[in-house]
């Protein structure tokens, strides 16, 4: 299965859930895999974009994923535009400072949102949405990709950046979002 993602973090992850389904994941950067426009409105058409593109080109089935954050109190920044609204401002710390100021006190509500899009090179698709509520934080909590160390779990006291592997897998919307689109060896 090809990982459509030219993120390293992205494609890691993409990998381990290839893996923990039993399949074999090929890198995008094994096959010059050039990544589409995201021109979808929502998460889950911008990773449907994406693994129809990748599997079409290769002729393999693709898994891709969009992520990003929606802020509640801020719903117009963010959202399906999460990478480019921070890469617009500087990075993630600078637009995390921006949004929550440097002197930071209270943290803003958020929902992490991952959708993830299994495509076969003859159309057909699966897709899974996960979701998960907390809060983003600033100053940054350990190091670590994207938004992660800026978003903390509902009930957590740790960044995403701050947990184990294990503890990680039960709070990152991306293993949700697997969960949701399930084997993608089987039709639903």
């Amino acid at each position: 299965m090809l990982i459509a993602s030219l993120n390293p973090g992205k494609a890691r992850e993409l990998s381990r859930l290839a893996l923990h389904w039993g399949l074999s994941p090929v890198a995008a950067s094994e096959v010059s895999l050039e990544a589409p426009e995201e021109s979808g409105t929502s998460f889950l058409e911008n990773a449907e974009l994406k693994a129809r593109a990748a599997a079409s080109h290769c002729e393999m089935p693709a898994l891709a994923d969009d992520s990003g954050l929606i802020i509640e109190a801020q719903p117009r920044i963010a959202g399906v535009h999460t990478a480019r609204w921070a890469q617009a401002l500087g990075g993630y710390d600078a637009a995390f400072a921006r949004l929550l100021g440097a002197e930071a006190t209270e943290a803003q509500c958020a929902i992490y949102v991952c959708a993830l899009c299994y495509a076969l090179p003859d159309g057909e698709v699966w897709l899974g949405e996960g979701r998960v509520t907390g809060c983003v934080v600033y100053p940054a909590r350990c190091a670590g990709p994207g938004v992660w160390p800026y978003f903390v779990p509902a009930g957590a006291d740790r960044s995403l950046a701050e947990l184990d592997e294990a503890e990680l897998e039960r709070a990152h919307p991306r293993w949700r979002a697997g969960a949701a689109l399930r084997d993608p060896r089987r039709p639903f």
